[in-house]
């Protein structure tokens, strides 16, 4: 990762996100300071999204199944804090089979918003 996008990633940290409990070492990942490494961001995987009719949302109930644009080996947008800082491919996980895993195969250089009705 770039210095500039990791600068781009500690911007989108909010400022009053609550520190997470454990051990962290005072040269931290990417040299870090200590404190910074205890800070809690959301990430998300941005893994699809449709367009559908109101009248087809208002007729969904429980057991509905909706298609996504996305299968496995399909590349996948990752969201910290609402901005996408990197591309991931969607895996089935060794262990768990049964289980989705992201596998990140590139940083972006800047970490942009992310993408509406995504």
């Amino acid at each position: 990762m770039s210095d500039a996008a990791f600068a781009e990633l500690l911007s989108a940290v909010d400022a009053d996100a609550a520190p997470a409990p454990g051990p962290t070492s005072d040269a931290g990942a990417r040299g870090l300071p200590e404190h910074l490494m205890r800070v809690r961001v959301e990430v998300e995987i941005l893994l699809g999204h449709l367009r559908m009719p109101l009248s087809q949302v208002a007729d969904l109930r429980e057991g509905a199944v909706l298609a996504l644009d996305r299968k496995l080996g399909d590349l996948v947008d990752v969201a910290v804090n609402g901005r996408v800082v990197a591309r991931g491919e969607v895996v089935a996980r060794e262990a768990a089979p049964d289980r989705l895993g992201v596998v990140i195969r590139e940083l972006t250089a800047a970490a942009a918003p992310r993408r509406a009705g995504a």
